[in-house]
C-alpha cells in the first residue's frame, strides 16, 4: 500500500465506482474502522508489503485523515490466534476465490475480524507494454471491494485503472499508486452519531 507519486513518468489513474449499498454514504464509515492492505495478486497470493506496511499507513492516515485505518497484519494475527493459522489461510483463499455469495458465508472470517469494514483488493490485470515505436508502459488494474464486516456484505466496489508511461517506475509503485486511488475514491466522512440500524 506504499503511497507514492510518480513524478517522473507520465501517470493518469481512473476509478469508476461498480456499486454503492443502499443507505452507504459519507456518515456510514464515520467513527468505524477500516482493515486497509488486504491485496490479492493474479494467482491468488496476498501481497500485502509487511515491512514498509507501518510507513504506509501512516501515508495513508494523512492522506485521509477522516478514515480509522488499522493494519491487515494486526487483524490477520487476531484471525490467527482464534482459529488458527491454517484455517485463516483457508477462509482467505475462498475470499479471492469466491462469488459475492459465497463470501457473505463466511461467518467465521466476519465474526472473527475485529474491525468494523474490510478492504478486499484484487490485481485483476498488470503488465509491461512496449509500444511500435519503442515506448515504455506500465498498466494495472485493481478491483476493490469494502466489505461490512458486522452485516457480511460489500457495501462499495470500485475499479481504478492506471497507466504510468516509462519503464523507470517499480512495478510496486504502479500498483500503490492505484491503491491510492482506491481510497481517494472512497466517500470522505462527516460525523454521525449513530450509523447503525435500530
Amino acid at each position: 500500500m506504499m503511497i507514492v507519486s510518480c513524478s517522473t513518468q507520465l501517470a493518469g489513474f481512473v476509478a469508476k465506482t461498480n456499486y454503492v449499498a443502499d443507505g452507504f454514504n459519507e456518515k456510514t464509515l464515520s467513527g468505524n474502522t477500516i482493515c486497509t492492505g488486504l491485496l490479492f495478486d493474479l494467482q491468488g497470493k496476498i501481497i500485502t508489503d509487511t515491512m514498509n506496511e507501518i510507513r504506509d499507513l501512516k501515508k495513508l492516515s494523512d492522506f485521509r485523515s477522516d478514515l480509522k485505518l488499522i493494519l491487515f497484519s494486526q487483524v490477520k494475527n487476531q484471525l490467527d490466534q482464534k482459529i488458527g493459522t491454517e484455517q485463516c489461510d483457508s477462509l482467505f483463499l475462498q475470499l479471492y476465490s469466491g462469488t459475492t455469495v459465497q463470501m457473505q458465508l463466511l461467518d467465521k472470517l466476519w465474526k472473527s475480524v475485529d474491525s468494523d469494514f474490510m478492504m478486499v483488493m484484487y490485481i485483476r490485470d498488470a503488465m509491461n507494454i512496449k509500444t511500435f515505436d519503442n515506448a515504455q508502459k506500465k498498466r494495472v488494474r485493481i478491483e476493490a471491494s469494502l466489505w461490512n464486516c458486522r452485516d457480511q456484505e460489500s457495501v462499495w466496489r470500485v475499479e481504478v485503472f492506471g497507466i504510468v508511461e516509462g519503464g523507470e517506475a517499480a512495478d510496486r509503485e504502479v500498483i500503490n499508486a492505484a491503491v491510492k486511488k482506491v481510497y481517494e475514491s472512497l466517500p470522505y466522512t462527516v460525523p454521525a452519531y449513530e450509523s447503525g440500524k435500530w
